[in-house]
């Protein structure tokens, strides 16, 4: 600075000094406008950040309670994350579970393949086997319907000669019928000729009674006051009999001896045709 000045007598040049001066103050005056200027600058870069930090601090407050919320949520998600690993690990217990019963499934599955194979090959069997039993199937079935026409034949021949069986054996026992009629016919009007006769000789006897009784009364004494004996009956003559039961009475010797009974006249009369009914009834048994 000293090499600026000029110097005189007395010391430096005055107006060197005074423009020295001057522009130093110049150069402060610009400065000072500089700073001015900068400080405005700063002031409102001041007020800028104070602005922009009262955002900042709402925004702070702000993620404060979000932080806080966040926090809360975050302990919360915790819970729900250890009781998701708890969930998590049930089911990776059931996957393994279900891994090992999906093992035994597959195991079984195997078996059931190789089931399947085997009743593939048995059907395999049957399907060739098919054709042989369905050909069997047809014969039997044309072989029973010749059984069946057959039978049908054999029934209708065995109809055929029931019925004339039975035509005969209805003959049979038409004519059995008449012969039995004609024995009823027969024993009754023989049993009417037997009572007739008993008849006759229940009279005949009452008739010998009587006689005897008079035979009696005429040889017998007659007292005044006692009255007349009883018959006695002799034992030489037929009235000394006892009182004739017609059941129990039987014919006399005229008939012969052929009807002395209805049961003995009946066993002596012609015995039905039952011989050639009973040959009639076992031929349809053997043709059956």
């Amino acid at each position: 600075m000293d090499g600026q000045f000029r110097s005189a007598v007395m010391g430096f040049h005055k107006k060197d000094v005074i423009a020295y001066l001057e522009k130093l103050n110049d150069q402060n005056d610009a400065m000072k406008a500089q700073l001015l200027e900068r400080i405005d600058a700063l002031d409102g870069e001041k007020q800028q950040l104070v602005e922009e930090n009262a955002v900042i601090h709402d925004r702070l407050t702000s993620l404060d309670d979000m932080l806080t919320q966040q926090k809360q949520k975050t302990k919360e998600l915790g819970d729900k994350v250890i009781l998701l690993s708890s969930q998590v690990n049930q089911q990776r217990d059931k996957l393994g579970q279900q891994d090992r019963d999906l093992q035994q499934v597959q195991g079984e599955r195997d078996e059931l393949t190789a089931m399947v194979h085997q009743y593939e090959d048995k059907l395999k069997d049957y399907e060739e086997k098919e054709f042989e039993i369905s050909t069997a199937l047809v014969d039997a079935k044309i072989m029973a319907g010749n059984l069946v026409r057959q039978g049908r034949q054999q029934a209708e021949q065995q109809r055929r000669q029931i019925l004339a069986g039975i035509e005969v054996l209805g003959g049979e026992m038409l004519s059995f019928q008449q012969e039995l009629g004609q024995i009823s016919q027969t024993v009754s009007d023989t049993a009417s000729e037997l009572q007739r006769r008993l008849d006759a000789m229940g009279d005949t006897i009452q008739l010998y009674r009587d006689r005897l009784q008079q035979l009696d009364a005429a040889t017998a004494p007659l007292p005044e006051s006692a009255p007349a004996p009883a018959a006695a009956p002799a034992p030489s003559q037929p009235s000394a009999a006892p009182q004739p039961n017609r059941e129990n009475v039987r014919p006399a010797a005229p008939y012969g001896g052929q009807v002395r009974h209805n049961r003995m006249y009946t066993s002596v009369k012609k015995q039905p045709p039952a011989s050639g009914l009973l040959r009639s009834i076992g031929r349809m048994l053997q043709k059956k």
